[in-house]
C-alpha cells in the first residue's frame, strides 16, 4: 500500500501506464558499473529494475517505513530531495521453474534527456578512475579533467542551495539508516545545458562484510595507496560525500565577475600557474587527516612563510 501511495504521488496515480512499460523491457548492463547486479530497463526509458540480494531486501523491508515517512514529507512540504525514488519491490518467478528474481522498481533518472556524459561519484579518490573514456566517468575522471582542461561542473546561485539542501537532508536519512556506498550519478544534457542529478544505490548496508572490506582497505592491503577506503562507516561517509559534492559543483555567479569571463573562455586564459594554483588550494579535500596533521605540523616548525596566492590584479590581467 506504501508504495501504491508513493507511485500515487509521483506518477500520476495511474499503474496502468507502470505496467504497460514493464511489458516491453530489455537487459541493460550501466557502462563501467561495479556492482554486478542485474538489470532490465524499460523500452520506454521510463524506468528500470535491478535485481537484489536477500540481504539487501530484508534491510529495505526494515527500514522502509522511514523511507516512506521521508518521501513524504518532501512531497507534501516541497523539502528538495535527489534521492532516485525507489517505486516497488516485486518478486518475479520464471513459469514452470523454480527460479525467482526479487527487483526494485525505479524511475529513470535520464527519462526525456539527451545525456551525453555520465558521472558515478561518491567522493573518494580509492579506485575511482575509469580509463574507458566512452564508459561512466568517475571521481579521479572529474578531478582530472579540472587539471587538464580547466572544464567543471557549473551550476547556478539560485540552485546551488537546494542541491546542497538536498544532499544535506538525503545523506542524514541514509546515514540514521546505517547506509553507504552510494553514489551521485550526474548527467550533462548538452541540449538543454543541464546537469541531472540523484542518489543511487542507497540501500547497502553497513554489515559486518563491510566492516571487514574497511578494515582490510585501510590497512593497504588491496592496495589504494594512501587514499581513504571507499566503504567507511555511514557517519564518515556521509561528511566525506557533503563536501565533496559541494566542491565539485562549483556556484556561476549571476553577475559579471573575472570568474564568469574565466569560465567563459577557460581553455585561452587560464595558463597553468592559475591552474595549478586552483587545484592545489581549492580542491585538494580528499587528505586524510593524519595528512592534514602533519602538514600542520610541518608549517609549525617552518620558518618559511607560505606561498601566498596570486593577487586580484593577477587575475584581472589574464582576462
Amino acid at each position: 500500500k506504501q508504495f501504491a501511495a508513493l507511485r500515487h504521488l509521483y506518477c500520476g496515480g495511474d499503474d496502468k501506464c507502470i505496467i504497460q512499460s514493464l511489458c516491453r523491457c530489455t537487459p541493460y548492463l550501466p557502462s563501467g558499473g561495479k556492482s554486478g547486479s542485474a538489470f532490465v530497463k524499460t523500452k520506454d526509458n521510463r524506468f528500470m529494475l535491478k535485481n537484489i540480494s536477500k540481504v539487501e531486501l530484508t534491510h529495505l523491508l526494515s527500514v522502509a517505513h522511514k523511507y516512506f515517512e521521508y518521501m513524504g514529507r518532501a512531497y507534501s512540504q516541497r523539502l528538495p530531495t535527489v534521492l532516485v525514488k525507489i517505486l516497488g519491490v516485486f518478486k518475479i518467478t520464471v513459469k514452470g521453474t523454480q527460479t525467482s528474481h526479487t527487483c526494485v522498481l525505479m524511475e529513470d533518472l535520464f527519462y526525456n534527456q539527451n545525456v551525453t556524459t555520465v558521472y558515478d561519484l561518491k567522493g573518494s579518490m580509492r579506485n575511482r578512475f575509469q580509463s574507458n573514456e566512452n564508459a561512466t566517468q568517475l571521481d579521479e575522471n572529474l578531478i582530472k579533467q579540472l587539471a587538464a582542461s580547466g572544464i567543471w561542473l557549473f551550476t547556478k546561485e539560485e540552485h546551488k542551495e537546494p542541491f546542497n539542501m538536498s544532499i544535506h537532508n538525503d545523506t542524514l536519512l541514509l546515514s540514521k539508516l546505517n547506509v553507504m556506498d552510494y553514489s551521485l550519478l550526474v548527467g550533462l544534457d548538452i541540449e538543454t545545458k543541464q546537469l541531472v542529478v540523484g542518489i543511487i544505490d542507497y540501500i547497502r548496508q553497513y554489515t559486518i562484510d563491510k566492516q571487514i572490506e574497511n578494515l582490510v582497505k585501510s590497512s593497504g592491503m588491496m592496495g589504494g595507496g594512501k587514499n581513504e577506503p571507499t566503504v567507511i562507516q555511514p557517519r564518515m561517509y556521509k561528511q566525506r560525500f557533503r563536501h565533496a559534492m559541494k566542491n565539485y559543483f562549483l556556484v556561476l555567479p549571476s553577475k559579471q565577475t573575472p570568474w564568469i569571463l574565466l569560465r567563459q573562455s577557460l581553455k585561452t586564459i587560464m595558463d597553468d600557474q592559475l591552474r595549478n594554483f586552483l587545484c592545489r588550494n581549492t580542491f585538494d579535500f580528499f587528505d586524510t587527516r593524519a595528512k592534514l596533521a602533519g602538514r600542520a605540523r610541518k608549517r609549525a616548525v617552518s620558518s618559511t612563510p607560505p606561498p601566498a596566492p596570486p593577487p586580484l590584479d593577477r587575475i584581472s590581467s589574464l582576462l
